[in-house]
Formats: C-alpha cells, sequence, structure tokens
C-alpha cells in the first residue's frame, strides 16, 4: 500500500467511525430528535435502539481485524435501508446525501481493504 493509499484509508476509516459512534450513541441515549424521527417513519422505540446497536457495534468492528470487512458490509446494508427510508417516506433528495456519502466511504475503505490484501 502506498502512503498516500495508507493516508486515505485512515482517513476514511476515522471518519466513518466516527459518524457511526455519533450517530449509535444519540439513538443508543434515547435522543428526542432520533426518537421523533423514527416515529415519524412509522418504526417502533425499539428499532431505534436496536439500530443503534448495529452502529456502534459496526463502528468498532471496522477496527477489528477478523470482522473487518464483515462490519463494513453490515453497515452498507443499512445505509442502504437508512436511504430507502428516507425515499419512501418523500424527504427528498438531500436527506440520503449523508448515508450515501457515508456508504461511498465504506466502499472505499473495502476497496483499499481488498486491493492492497489487508484482512
Amino acid at each position: 500500500m502506498t502512503k498516500t493509499q495508507r493516508i486515505v484509508y485512515w482517513v476514511l476509516l476515522v471518519l466513518v467511525s466516527a459518524a457511526f459512534l455519533g450517530a449509535g450513541s444519540m439513538k443508543l441515549l434515547g435522543n428526542p430528535m432520533e426518537a421523533g424521527m423514527f416515529a415519524k417513519w412509522g418504526y417502533p422505540l425499539w428499532f431505534m435502539y436496536f439500530t443503534g446497536v448495529c452502529e456502534v457495534a459496526g463502528a468498532i468492528g471496522l477496527h477489528v481485524k477478523r470482522v473487518s470487512r464483515l462490519a463494513a458490509i453490515c453497515l452498507i446494508m443499512l445505509l442502504c435501508c437508512a436511504v430507502a427510508t428516507h425515499v419512501f417516506h418523500g424527504e427528498g433528495l438531500i436527506a440520503p446525501i449523508p448515508a450515501t456519502t457515508l456508504m461511498l466511504f465504506l466502499f472505499g475503505i473495502l476497496y483499499l481493504k481488498t486491493k492492497n490484501g489487508i484482512v
């Protein structure tokens, strides 16, 4: 892996991990805004906590060699569901942008791991 690739990899990894740790923590702490959004979408409250656990576990899993690819794939699937939720609830074209951006970053992480043989 070149020095530039290594820097890009670590920047993406830190950004994605921080985003998921933050978002997951807000859900696990029962943030009223998060609870309101899940209620607006028609999801039960337990699903908000489940999503928070998945986000925090995924963020941590990205840093564990044995499960990092699985964590990235699971987070990508979670983000696909997030994008679908925004689209199906008619929230416009702006709402899905953060989830789509994180998904692209995760694909970048997976690409760099695969291309350079990082397990």
